[in-house]
């Protein structure tokens, strides 16, 4: 009787450790993103640029309304179309993937979401303003544009080293950022 239980007891156990795994899919294979799966808790390291039905696209689209840098959020679900997070007061939002983006979709949601928000407290004054403004300033540094702005898409942005940074305001108007040694001279 021992004997024909204990095939049925590890077929069990097998199953359970199979499904509560499962919840836990990662939208990336890099082990440097591994942290995102659903149910974790991440935060924002760059305001994001949202539209009012809280969308938020992998093209980086600086839309009007911002969610600032910092927000703690957590993943809901990941699928081939986006990720879905909520904010701790319940909102949902959905971070939807574009075929712009030429970067891996996982690598590039993981480098706007991290385990811990940066210390940017080390930065200019200038940085500073344009951070809290979600917007680029004259003075700003390369690494201030990022926060207040989000990377620019790589498909017009390829390299960070450029002195030439694209962004889209929607799907038709860009935003040009110059810089001369690492900091903003125009904003076009």
């Amino acid at each position: 009787m021992r004997q024909s239980l204990l095939p049925a007891l590890l077929f069990s156990v097998l199953l359970l450790t199979t499904a509560c795994s499962g919840g836990q899919k990662q939208i990336t294979q890099n082990p440097a993103y591994s942290y995102l799966t659903p149910g974790a808790k991440v935060y924002l390291q760059y305001n994001l640029h949202h539209d009012p039905s809280r969308r938020i696209y992998n093209t980086n689209y600086q839309l009007p309304m911002v969610m600032p840098r910092c927000t703690p959020v957590t993943i809901v679900n990941m699928k081939k179309k986006g990720v879905t997070f909520q904010l701790e007061s319940g909102v949902n939002y959905v971070w939807a993937f574009e075929k712009y983006v030429k970067a891996d979709r996982g690598e590039h949601f993981g480098q706007f979401f991290a385990q811990q928000c940066d210390d940017v407290s080390g930065l200019s004054e200038i940085d500073q303003q344009g951070i809290a403004m979600g917007r680029p300033l004259e003075g700003m540094t390369k690494q201030g544009v990022v926060y207040a702005m989000g990377l620019p898409p790589d498909h017009k942005t390829p390299s960070l080293d450029q002195d030439l940074w694209t962004y889209w305001r929607n799907r038709y108007v860009t935003t040009t950022v110059r810089f001369e040694n690492g900091v903003v001279v125009e904003i076009k």
